[in-house]
């Protein structure tokens, strides 16, 4: 069963930025993010990672010892995803994403 959570980004130009993330099949940490995005903070306008649920943890608390002014988006304490299901982790992990983008 595949689990694709995509969602759609309007930033204050108007421009759409779409931002997907999904499970790797056969790997239960890694997930696939994609990233589609006409924003000039962007290099290239579409761009697909694989990246492990504790790459997430580490983004968070980079960007939160380098801007420890603003309020960083949670994420869920890291043994809960153990029970979790895909679909609950990729909407945890696509909902960090978006709020951060």
């Amino acid at each position: 069963m595949e689990v694709r959570l995509n969602f759609c980004i309007i930033d204050s130009s108007g421009q759409p930025t779409f931002l997907s993330v999904c499970p790797v099949p056969g790997d239960s940490q890694m997930f696939y993010i994609r990233l589609q995005s006409s924003h000039y903070s962007f290099s290239i306008d579409r761009s697909c990672i694989i990246r492990s649920v504790r790459s997430f943890y580490q983004v968070r608390s980079i960007l939160k010892s380098h801007h420890p002014y603003l309020t960083m988006p949670s994420l869920p304490m890291l043994p809960s995803l153990w029970i979790c299901s895909y679909h609950t982790i990729s909407l945890q992990l696509a909902t960090f994403l978006s709020t951060v983008v």
